[in-house]
This record gives C-alpha cells, sequence and structure tokens, in this order.
C-alpha cells in the first residue's frame, strides 16, 4: 500500500489511466458529464466539434455556442484550459456548457499530445507545450465569427488553471482571468503533493534524466502515473484530492482518452516549472475560485498573493467544497458559474478596486453595519449588489445570523426579511440567485463550552483563566452563553470563515453607541487573523458615509488607541522583556537573517529523540525556509512572532501561543517587524537533522 500511495504522489492529480471503468451513458459527442447535450436543439446552446493545426500538431477541440447563435453577433468568449490529464469531455466541457448558457461563445480543446489531439510520445506533459496550448487556443477562436475581440476571456482548471496563469502574464488578448481549484503542477511535481517528497527531489531528477537518455537511444518511453487501484485501494487513499480525483477520473467520469499517466522525461521540465514565479506580469483582473475544503488550497492562496499587479484581484471561496467536487457537485458548480459569468461581463470598476479588502469582504462589511442600524433601504442596496457579486444567499443568510449575537434578534430578523424579499423580488424579474452550501455538520463530541473556549482562545491567542472576573463572575450565565452559543454555535459554522465573521462583527459593533471596549478587542482579533492596520484604516474609509459621524469617530479613535498602544509597546520593548532562559550566544550561520541568539537546554540522545533550545529574534530577524524530518514544536514565550509554512498565510504568534510544524514541511518562523520574539523549540532528531533551503525574501516577509 505505501509503495501504491507514493506513486499516486509522484504522479500529477488527475491525469487518466488506462484500466476498467465503470460505463458511462453513451453520449454521440462523447460528454461524459450530467446534463450533456445529446443533440444541437434549436434555441438551446450547440457544441461543434473542430480542430485547428498548431505547431504542425492536429488539435482536437470543441466550440460551444450560446442558444440562437448568429455568426452576425457580437458575443464575450472564453477559452478553457482543463486539468492534467483530463480531455475536453469532461469538467471543461460541462464549464463551457454551463458558461454558453450565460451567453459565451466557449472554445475547449484537448492538449497536445494529450486526448484526441496530436502530437508523440503520446501523454508527453511539458509546461512549455501546454502554454502554447492556449495560445492556440486564442489564436483560433478569436477568428471565429461573432467573437468579440476585446471581450476575451480565460478560464483554466486545476493544472490548466497553473498554464492558464502563466499564459495570461504575457498574453494580454485575455481581459480577464479566472482559476477554478488551481494547481501548481511544477510545485506538486518537485516537491510532492503538501511538499511531501522534498527528501527525493534530486533522485526523481536522476530517474527523469535517464528516462530522456532511453528515449533517444532506444526509443524506449517509460511513464509514470500507471497505477491501477481498486475500489477498495482508492477508500483508503487519505488525501481528499488523490481519493476523489480517483473516483472522478476512473468511475464516474471515466473517458476512453483520459489517463493519469505521463512520460518519465516530462519531469525534466515540470519540475523546473513554477507557477509562482513572474505572477506581477498579471495586470488582467483576477478571479481565483477555491473550494474551502480542498487540500490543494495552499497553492491557490500562494499564488493570489502574489498577483500583486492585476488591476482587480478576488479570492473566491466555494463553501464546503473539496477540490474534485468543483468539477461536477451540486450547489458548487452553479456557484462558480454564477461567480464567473458575473466576474466576466461586469465592469469590475465600479467597485471600489482601490480597497485592501475583496469585494466579498466589503460587501460583508457594508452589510452589517446597514443591518445593525436598521437602514433597510441600504441594506437592500447593499444585499442587491452582492448577490449581483455572486455572494451566495446561504452566506449573507449567515452574516445577518450572526449580526444578532451583537445587536439582537430584531436587527438580525430585519435583516433576513429583507433579504428574503429582494431574492423573491429578483426572482419575478428572471434571476436566478445561487443558494449556495449549507453549514458543515459538526463532528468535534466535546462540549459546547469547551469547542467555543478553544475557539475563543485561537481568535484571541490569550489561554482563559479558570478563575473568572468581572462580568464573567459577576453573571456566570452570560459567560457560558458566550462560549457555548457565540463562539461555539455560530463560529464553528464554516458558512463563513473567522475573518468573515470577524469583519461583519466589527461593522456592527462600530455601528453601536458605547461599544468601544467591545470593538476594541474585536480589531485586536482581527489583526491576529492577519489583518494590517492598513486594512483596519480602510475599514473604517468603506464604512465613511454609512456610520453616522459619531460613530465613525469613536472607530476611528478606537483604531488610533490600537496603533499608539503598538508604537508604545514597541518604545518600551528592551525594558519589558520577560525572560525565562537566558539568550546564549548569538547565532553566526547563513541559516538566520537578523540578530538571533541561542541557548542550547538539551541536546538529543540514545534515550531522548528531541532537542530543545530557547531562541531569541530581535525585530525584524528570522530563519531562512526550513523543514524538520520529524517535525517540531514551538512555544512562544515572549513577544511578538510570524510562522509560515509554504503555500500557506503567514500567522502571527504571541506569548503563550503553541505552533506545531509537522514533518518535512517548509516552513520560517521568525520576530514581526516590531517586536523581538522568544521561543522554546522542541525538535525531533531521530529522522535526521533539520534542513536548511532559501532565505526568506524581504517580499515574503512583508506579506
Amino acid at each position: 500500500m505505501k509503495i501504491y500511495l507514493a506513486i499516486c504522489l509522484i504522479s500529477m492529480v488527475f491525469n487518466s489511466m488506462d484500466i476498467k471503468a465503470q460505463k458511462m451513458p453513451l453520449n454521440p459527442f462523447g460528454l461524459v458529464y450530467e446534463g450533456a447535450i445529446t443533440k444541437n436543439t434549436p434555441g438551446q446552446v450547440h457544441i461543434r466539434p473542430v480542430s485547428y493545426t498548431l505547431k504542425n500538431l492536429k488539435i482536437a477541440a470543441a466550440i460551444y455556442t450560446p442558444a440562437n447563435y448568429s455568426s452576425k453577433g457580437n458575443y464575450p468568449a472564453l477559452v478553457i484550459a482543463h486539468p492534467n490529464g483530463g480531455v475536453k469531455e469532461q469538467v471543461s466541457g460541462l464549464y463551457a456548457q454551463r458558461l454558453a448558457e450565460q451567453g459565451f461563445i466557449v472554445l475547449v480543446a484537448d492538449a497536445a499530445y494529450q486526448g484526441a489531439s496530436e502530437g508523440l510520445p503520446r501523454h508527453t506533459d511539458i509546461p512549455a507545450n501546454r502554454i502554447a496550448d492556449i495560445h492556440g487556443m486564442a489564436d483560433f477562436i478569436l477568428q471565429f465569427p461573432g467573437v468579440d475581440l476585446n471581450r476575451l476571456g480565460l478560464l483554466g482548471i486545476c493544472g490548466g488553471g497553473g498554464y492558464a496563469l502563466k499564459a495570461a502574464q504575457g498574453d494580454k488578448r485575455f481581459k480577464r482571468v479566472a482559476t477554478l481549484s488551481m494547481f501548481n503542477t511544477g510545485r506538486v511535481r518537485r516537491n510532492g503533493f503538501q511538499d511531501s517528497q522534498l527528501h527525493n527531489i534530486q533522485e526523481r531528477l536522476v530517474q527523469a534524466s535517464e528516462a530522456r537518455t532511453r528515449e533517444a537511444v532506444r526509443g524506449e518511453i517509460s511513464y509514470q502515473g500507471t497505477a491501477n487501484p481498486t475500489d477498495a485501494e482508492i477508500s483508503q487513499i487519505t488525501t481528499d484530492l488523490y481519493r476523489e480525483g480517483y473516483q472522478y477520473y476512473y468511475r464516474t467520469h471515466a473517458h476512453p482518452k483520459s489517463t493519469f499517466k505521463y512520460t518519465t522525461s516530462s519531469l525534466l521540465d515540470l519540475m523546473t516549472f513554477d507557477v509562482n514565479t513572474q505572477m506581477e506580469l498579471i495586470s488582467q483582473p483576477l478571479l481565483m475560485l477555491v473550494g474551502s475544503k480542498a487540500d490543494t488550497r495552499y497553492m491557490t492562496d500562494e499564488v493570489f498573493l502574489s498577483a500583486k499587479k492585476a488591476s482587480y484581484k478576488e479570492l473566491y471561496t466555494l463553501s464546503g467544497a473539496t477540490h474534485i467536487a468543483t468539477y461536477w457537485q451540486e450547489p458548487y458548480v452553479t456557484d462558480a458559474i454564477k461567480k464567473l459569468a458575473v466576474f466576466y461581463t461586469s465592469n469590475l470598476e465600479k467597485g471600489n478596486s482601490s480597497s485592501l479588502f475583496t469585494k466579498e469582504e466589503q460587501q460583508l462589511i457594508r452589510i452589517g453595519s446597514a443591518t445593525a442600524l436598521g437602514n433597510l433601504q441600504v441594506l437592500q442596496k447593499e444585499l442587491a449588489v452582492a448577490l449581483d457579486a455572486g455572494i451566495t444567499i446561504r452566506k449573507l443568510q449567515e452574516a445577518l445570523i450572526h449580526v444578532y449575537a451583537y445587536a439582537g434578534f430584531p436587527r438580525s430578523i430585519r435583516g433576513l426579511q429583507t433579504l428574503m424579499d429582494l431574492v423573491e423580488q429578483r426572482k419575478a424579474q428572471g434571476i436566478v440567485d445561487t443558494l449556495g452550501a449549507e453549514a458543515s455538520p459538526i463532528s468535534d463530541q466535546g462540549s459546547r463550552y469547551t469547542r467555543g473556549k478553544r475557539i475563543l482562545e485561537q481568535l484571541t491567542g490569550v489561554v482563559e483563566p479558570t478563575q473568572k472576573s468581572g462580568y464573567a463572575a459577576f453573571a456566570p450565565t452570560i459567560e457560558r452563553f458566550l462560549k457555548e452559543h457565540l463562539f461555539s454555535d455560530l463560529f464553528e459554522r464554516d458558512v463563513l470563515n473567522a475573518l468573515e465573521r470577524e469583519l461583519v462583527t466589527c461593522a456592527v459593533i462600530a455601528s453601536i453607541e458605547g461599544a468601544e471596549p467591545m470593538l476594541k478587542s474585536h480589531f485586536s482579533i482581527c489583526l491576529r487573523l492577519g489583518l494590517s492596520y492598513e486594512q483596519l484604516q480602510d475599514f473604517n474609509k468603506l464604512l465613511t458615509g454609512y456610520l453616522p459621524r459619531k460613530a465613525l469617530d469613536s472607530s476611528n479613535a478606537v483604531l488610533s488607541e490600537l496603533m499608539s498602544l503598538s508604537t508604545a509597546n514597541i518604545r518600551t520593548m528592551p525594558e519589558e522583556r520577560f525572560e525565562v532562559f537566558n539568550r546564549g550566544e548569538r547565532i553566526t550561520n547563513n541559516n538566520f537573517i537578523g540578530t538571533v541568539y541561542l541557548q542550547n537546554l538539551m541536546d538529543a540522545d540514545s534515550k531522548n529523540g528531541n532537542s530543545i533550545g530557547s531562541v531569541t529574534f530581535e525585530a525584524g530577524a528570522r530563519t531562512n525556509w526550513h523543514y524538520h524530518p520529524a517535525g517540531q514544536i514551538i512555544l512562544a514565550i515572549d513577544g511578538e512572532g510570524y510562522y509560515q509554512e509554504k503555500g500557506k498565510l503567514k500567522q502571527v504568534i504571541k506569548k503563550g501561543d503553541v505552533v506545531k510544524c509537522p514533518e518535512n514541511i517548509p516552513h520560517w518562523h521568525g520576530a514581526s517587524k516590531t517586536s523581538h520574539f522568544v521561543q522554546v523549540a522542541i525538535t525531533g532528531r531521530e529522522k535526521g537533522e533539520t534542513v536548511w533551503l532559501e532565505a526568506v525574501t524581504e517580499a515574503e516577509y512583508k506579506n
């Protein structure tokens, strides 16, 4: 079983395979998705199999045209790049058909060397080819009758999403760029899925080089991704991506031209490729859609942060969806289609594109405030903007429900009634809004009080005292309600994430007179969740004209107090340090940036596999990227620091926090820009010493 899983991790996510799959219903166009076109019926979307030549290879493609298409029309057009190993008859075909229903002319094509397209050796998987495929698709569709040359968009799915981003870096014919469940093929081929194969990169490069030699000398082609798992073996795969991927490509949506395998020699190009380079060249508006439960999300998060020059960018979460669920399951597909259609056709400049918040976050902030103030006319307007932007009904319901914990049932219910009436009005106008996913079931069987206490501690970074004081001692019932209901019943619901709930919370509290201490606390939580002071200033700007002048002045005053306290803490830090151990000797090797001290507390030996050390980072100091073969535990002793795993967002860590660094996962940690940071590091040594990687750049540190 271990050998089989290793093969899975070496092979890319969804290339297909030559195995016996369950029989799919026959479709005259070979389509394997539910609701696929079976014939071209007048007044409905049509599919047209086409082909064209690219670099002397015949490319198999299909064009989907909207209902009542006319060659004399002027239609927006889209190009869709399919997942690695997928074919045009699977998920890319489904999205093409659904987007054609929204009025787009859509082109899908099998990648060169794959599917029904020409190219030898078969199943060659080289990034340059995939990028050239996308340029060639643009060449072809721009010649199709009725296509508006100035309204060409690009959608990439999974591995095709990564290649779409690389193509769009240079190809400005694509006016808007979107990805669905983006997969950084080069990173996974090089590092393994979730960076699980960092230990044997060089070994695999040697294997790829030897395979290339055999191709050149003997004409012998070898392949990766040739596993042939049984149903029982598939069910035992621990990662959602591969387990559900095998089910999708081998069982529920199998296609004879779709195969997981690719030539071993392709790894020479794949392992030196990375989507997350030169992302600053993306100048077009960018939308990245990802499932909230996708175990591939770290790749979307990383690339999204790097797209700093996009004229507009938005990260849209499909609540409750895994990576593969976005390919075919409802309500995720409908949610994605609605969002994509709005993105490709709306005037993005009408929104506050200069804001430091996404469009969705902007609307949640304004909706929270309008609901708390009882300004139903403004609320209806902001709800309509939110629905037009593709925010689901259930997400808006959840925001309005959340309001009641801070502004009471009357305000919350009036908000829900306003949303209910608006949805009905829009339905009467022929507008069908996306319902969205329900909250996932809670699997934690602990008591609601314990769960709520844990969530509150995670949000604040402060361990709740055993001995109650203040209002909690005076009225223990309200303290129990706070833990059990607010932080357990509400915050555990994943329709909104923690930051979205905090933005709604701050918007409500800012609208309530006399609640400044609570606003200060929740602003602090926002900072802990990763917002900057600049973003909190932008928060207040977004509410300018919405909040009464007095309330806005109070919110600005609370933020100014927080910022001044931060400045005061910086000035007094040397005198206020809390030292448990001597700071030890200054580290002089190249694995650290800035001033860092180490006090060794315990060495590993034959009986104890862990070493323990106290590390003091001065402000701005940090480690290089590195990983531990047996993992590490960090105990935050004093000051404020940062911790970040490769591909994930940076975390702020403070005194009392505990961080578990998983084995073989690249990460870095150190002090914040304005504070020292002291940690005790407990490092497993039984599987080998720490592996040091490249330095953390200033851009990575400041992100």
